[in-house]
C-alpha cells in the first residue's frame, strides 16, 4: 500500500501534504524497522520534506485569557509590580486546560475576588494579602485537591499546603511558576489565620522544612514572613472564609468530613 501511495505522490505537478503526529508515526514505524534512526530513514522513502508547525493554541489561548480577564473585570486587579498576573496564569494553567476549563477558572476567580476589596498595591492595607491568599488557595485546589482539602478543613497546616504546591499528585502535572512566585504563594499560607487564630510558627514548625532538605527555603520564607506580618497583623486572611467563597458555600467545604 505504501509503495502505491509513493507512486501516487510522484505524479508530476502534484504536491501531497500530510498532517501527522510525528512522534506517534516514528514509534509505529520504529517497531518493525528498529531504532529511531532506522525509522527516520524509512520515512524519507515517502516524505521528501518535513516541517514542524508551531502550536496554534499558544497565541489563541493567550488572547482568549486576555478577553476573559477584561470581560470579568479581573484585568483591573492586575498590577505589573506584584504577583497577581503570574498567579492568575498559574490558576488558569493554559497549557493543561481546555477553553471551557479556562472560562470556569477565570469566572470562579472573578466571583471570589468580587467579595474582596481591591488592593491598593502599596501595602497600605491588608487586602493585598487577602487577594493573594485567595488566588493561592484556588491554585492549590487546582493542582493538588487532596492537599487543599486537608488544609481548608484544618487537617493540614501552612507547611503541608506549601508542600502540596510542590508535589505532583498521581495523574497530575507540576505547577509551572517561577521560584519567587512559588515562594510568595507559600508565604500567603504562613500569613493566613483560621477563625481569627494565626498559625503557630515555632522552631518545631520551621524544622520541618529542614527535615525535607529545604533549609535554604526555610530561611528565605522566615525573612519574607518577618518583613510582611507587621503589615497585616490582626487582619490576616482567614482560610475558612476564603474557602467558603471558593466553594460558594459560605463555609469550609470539607470541615465536617473525615479525612
Amino acid at each position: 500500500m505504501k509503495p502505491l501511495n509513493r507512486h501516487t505522490f510522484d505524479v508530476a505537478g502534484v504536491v501531497a501534504v500530510l498532517s501527522v503526529n510525528r512522534a506517534a508515526l516514528e514509534h509505529a514505524v520504529g517497531g518493525p524497522h528498529g531504532s529511531k534512526d532506522a525509522a527516520e530513514r524509512y520515512m524519507r522513502r515517502f516524505v521528501d520534506q518535513a516541517t514542524r508547525l508551531t502550536d496554534p493554541r499558544n497565541d489563541t489561548t493567550t488572547k482568549f485569557l486576555e478577553y476573559l480577564y477584561e470581560e470579568t473585570g479581573i484585568s483591573s486587579r492586575m498590577n505589573p509590580s506584584d504577583y497577581t498576573r503570574p498567579m492568575f496564569e498559574a490558576l488558569a494553567r493554559p497549557e493543561h486546560s481546555s477553553p471551557r476549563d479556562l472560562e470556569q477558572s477565570v469566572h470562579r476567580a472573578a466571583f471570589v475576588l468580587s467579595s474582596i476589596p481591591p488592593s491598593s498595591h502599596d501595602r497600605s492595607h491588608s487586602m493585598w494579602a487577602w487577594e493573594l491568599t485567595a488566588m493561592t488557595l484556588m491554585i492549590l485546589r487546582e493542582v493538588n485537591w487532596d492537599a487543599y482539602r486537608r488544609f481548608v478543613s484544618g487537617y493540614g497546616d501552612a507547611f503541608d499546603a506549601g508542600q502540596g504546591l510542590r508535589t505532583v499528585p498521581p495523574n497530575g502535572s507540576p505547577l509551572n511558576v517561577e521560584g519567587d512566585v512559588r515562594f510568595r504563594m507559600e508565604l500567603m499560607f504562613l500569613l493566613s489565620s483560621r477563625n481569627g487564630r494565626p498559625p503557630i510558627l515555632d522552631d518545631a514548625f520551621w524544622n520541618r522544612y529542614i527535615g525535607q532538605g529545604r533549609e535554604a527555603d526555610m530561611k528565605e520564607l522566615r525573612e519574607l514572613y518577618d518583613s510582611s506580618i507587621g503589615q497585616i497583623r490582626g487582619r490576616e486572611p482567614d482560610i475558612e472564609y476564603l474557602a467558603g467563597l471558593i466553594e460558594m458555600t459560605g463555609h469550609a467545604p470539607t470541615a465536617t468530613q473525615a479525612v
